[in-house]
């Protein structure tokens, strides 16, 4: 359901009497994973190994096991034994329907450490789920970035053409008495409103695209954006010689970490164990087979178990386990590379847009001392409208070409640092 969260790390300013929703990156980055759904599943997972843990503390607890059986044979144990004497002696013998009732009891004694090898297991397990949510969770920022400066660029593009739009309607007032006088002609009037009406539509479309970016924000972020929502430009400090802070970085620590306690728990599943255990009973016959009464019976011991061969189960269970962690540690290698090469990428790309914002820079104030030149020879019916529009473009298009090359800029430097990673209050 969507939430109305204006207020939740916003500022809001008010300007001209409205309600302005100004909005930075590290908020929209906070709030999407904040609301994310996948946010809640490190919950589950945490209450899962959690169980998990509790049923593996059940271990040292004696079990109680109740049985109840009740059986026919055709034939019993018996004693034949010929006196040859003329003495009638019976001897006992068991009878062939039997009945038992019985508790077995067990109590672990020592179990070479496999319960506390499982818990460690189960503790490395839970760090690489949760860790694999943080993965998940940070690629929300790419998607983010996508966005965010898409609209950005699209509310610059908008406040150069609304600038434009009122350099034309003091044009159209100029040239409307320019026409009344007989210093410009009628057609460069209409050329001059042709323009401004040009202008107009491209700010319909503007609109509308912004419209629909900022639509597409307030589903990644779960939350209601107003259109009139500003977004401001972000301040990087990049520190090119930091180290990389990547989840995934993690996320392979955790799983190497994962295959050597399931490599401990193997280790301890070769060792002894030994076990006490207790019987105790009701039936017919007890202990005593020959005796043809119910009774009661008991028996205690101790039991030691050892596999002493496994026909080398044991040791192809540990090459699978090093063949995976050769295999992580390949995943981990070919990620650092793939980042590398990512990174320099971006870098180089930050410099390439600093360089043609500089160069943007000095063409905008060259047209801009163009379109002033114009503007004086229009008003003086020196020039045509074509000629002024034409110098006035130029100048719009390289003021928008500047705006997009910043834009690019920004979003290079935001992609550059969410490629090599930083430590994120959102992620915690």
């Amino acid at each position: 359901m969507k939430k109305l969260l204006f207020f939740v790390g916003f500022i809001t300013q008010i300007t001209f009497g409205q309600d302005v929703t100004v909005l930075t990156l590290e908020e929209c980055y906070r709030q999407t994973i904040a609301t994310y759904p996948l946010k809640n599943d490190k919950r589950l997972v945490k209450d899962i190994s959690a169980l998990k843990i509790e049923n593996l503390n059940l271990n040292y607890l004696p079990r109680f096991d109740l049985s109840a059986q009740a059986s026919y044979q055709s034939d019993v144990t018996m004693v034949e034994v010929d006196l040859s004497i003329p003495v009638d002696i019976e001897f006992p013998r068991a009878t062939k329907d039997q009945y038992k009732v019985s508790m077995d009891i067990s109590q672990v004694i020592f179990d070479g450490g496999v319960t506390k090898r499982q818990k460690e297991l189960e503790l490395k397990t839970l760090d690489a789920g949760l860790q694999q949510i943080e993965v998940s969770l940070y690629k929300l920022k790419e998607s983010v970035n996508r966005v965010y400066f898409s609209i950005l660029f699209l509310q610059e593009q908008e406040e150069i053409l609304s600038l434009i739009k009122e350099v034309l309607v003091e044009r159209k007032k100029i040239a409307e008495s320019g026409v009344r006088n007989g210093v410009i002609t009628l057609s460069d009037l209409q050329a001059i409103k042709a323009e401004k009406l040009k202008i107009e539509q491209q700010l319909i479309e503007l609109e509308s695209g912004r419209n629909t970016a900022i639509s597409v924000l307030s589903e990644l972020m779960d939350t209601v954006l107003p259109v009139t929502v500003q977004l401001e430009y972000p301040e990087f400090q990049i520190d090119y010689d930091s180290d990389r802070n990547r989840p995934e970085l993690i996320l392979f620590r955790n799983q190497l970490a994962q295959i050597d306690a399931s490599s401990n728990l193997l280790k301890t599943k070769r060792l002894p164990k030994l076990f006490a255990f207790g019987l105790v009973g009701y039936g017919r016959p007890g202990l005593n087979f020959l005796n043809d009464e119910f009774d009661t019976y008991y028996l205690v011991g101790a039991k030691l178990s050892w596999n002493l061969f496994d026909w080398n189960q044991n040791k192809r269970e540990r090459k699978i386990l090093a063949i995976q962690k050769d295999r992580v540690v390949t995943q981990r290698d070919i990620f650092n590379e793939r980042i590398n090469i990512e990174i320099e990428k971006k870098r180089s790309e930050v410099k390439k847009y600093e360089k043609l914002i500089a160069s943007d820079n000095e063409i905008i104030k060259l047209r801009k001392a163009i379109v002033e030149t114009s503007a004086s020879k229009f008003d003086n019916g020196v020039i045509t409208s074509i000629d002024y529009l034409n110098d006035l473009n130029a100048e719009k298009q390289a003021r928008i070409n500047r705006e997009l090359h910043n834009v690019q800029l920004m979003q290079a430097r935001a992609d550059y640092i969410v490629i090599k990673g930083k430590k994120d209050e959102g992620m915690e």
